[in-house]
């Protein structure tokens, strides 16, 4: 039986007349993340994507004065304020092959948690049409210790980072660790405002919500993901940003 896979999506709003984007005063993308543009643009320059770990969707989203908004009151925040996906299902347990299948469109056969050397890949992936295209992507991980670590350690996993299963070349210089919620790689390309066209965020054990509560994994993103809309990218108005759960308990 398929799981249901959490998306929820943070849309940055534009003014748009004839296909021209028009400059548009910014209110306040911390506070008020969706809404703040009259009209949404037909393409985005950049994409966010963190994927968090093992939740159901009934565990994360509910109505006011359920456990999920007590646990989660950060992304229910986001839900109500942005958009939520509800059509989304995870393929099967445990997480490698969802994460393969993310990346690729397919899980390669993966139905265990093989290592990178166990069962590596070679199908074509996401960031190969990105680069086919002339634009270029980042992973970053926390916790990672080195660039496309594909061995475990601490409370990293390679097991979430699928590029260390692709052979993607130049893989070392844009699979890198992440640093903190607060700072590191990943805050300092936001701050700088340069995000490129893919960005996929991957917390720790704990911070995924794997080896730790569901409301540590809120509190990160209620970290992280306002410092994000903080920066110029998303200021901008063509930046999206996505949070998902690779796959829900049971089942």
């Amino acid at each position: 039986m398929p799981r249901r896979l959490l998306l929820l999506a943070v849309l940055p709003l534009v003014v748009s007349m004839l296909g021209v984007v028009a400059p548009a005063a910014v209110a306040e993308p911390t506070r008020y993340p969706c809404g703040w543009r009259e009209q949404a643009p037909r393409t985005y320059d950049s994409v966010v994507w963190i994927v968090l770990e093992n939740h159901s969707y009934a565990d994360l989203i509910g109505p006011a004065g359920s456990p999920a908004r007590t646990t989660s009151p950060y992304l229910n925040e986001l839900a109500d304020s942005c958009g939520l996906a509800t059509s989304s299902w995870a393929i099967r347990h445990p997480s490698l092959p969802n994460y393969l299948a993310m990346v690729s469109g397919k899980t390669g056969g993966v139905r265990d948690s093989c290592t990178p050397a166990q069962c590596p890949q070679s199908r074509r992936t996401v960031f190969d049409q990105v680069r086919a295209k002339g634009k270029d992507w980042r992973v970053f991980a926390e916790s990672m210790s080195r660039p496309c670590q594909k061995r475990n350690a601490g409370t990293y996993v390679a097991r979430h980072n699928p590029p260390t299963y692709f052979g993607i070349r130049g893989c070392k210089r844009r699979d890198l660790p992440m640093g903190t919620a607060t700072e590191g790689p990943l805050m300092d390309a936001v701050a700088a405002g340069r995000l490129p066209a893919l960005t996929l965020v991957i917390p720790n054990q704990c911070n995924n919500g794997h080896d730790c509560p569901i409301s540590t994994g809120d509190r990160w993103l209620s970290t992280m993901v306002p410092r994000i809309l903080a920066g110029p990218d998303y200021a901008e108005g063509r930046t999206a940003v996505f949070v998902t759960w690779d796959e829900g308990e049971g089942g």
